[in-house]
């Protein structure tokens, strides 16, 4: 059974970790964390577009999440003995 599910678990666990770096990199841009604020101003970036950025990204990825963990209830149930 847990061989079955690698793959959609493997894309829910790396889906989490994007969201949750993703938001906490938008947090960052968006209060004007130094390091990140630095590099914006070495590029020429605007820090609220790229939070912005940051935070649709981490909503694609939770897009990602939700549809790996239906996968992972599908390969469970269609796995399972009837």
């Amino acid at each position: 059974m847990a061989e079955d599910a690698t793959c959609p678990t493997c894309c829910a666990v790396m889906s989490a970790l994007g969201i949750i770096l993703l938001f906490l990199f938008g947090v960052m841009f968006n209060n004007g964390a130094v390091s990140l604020k630095l590099v914006a101003i070495e590029h020429g970036w605007d820090s609220y577009q790229k939070a912005q950025a940051c935070f649709l990204a981490a909503g694609f990825y939770g897009v990602t999440f939700v549809l790996s963990f239906v996968a992972i209830i599908v390969k469970n149930r269609s796995s399972a003995p009837s």
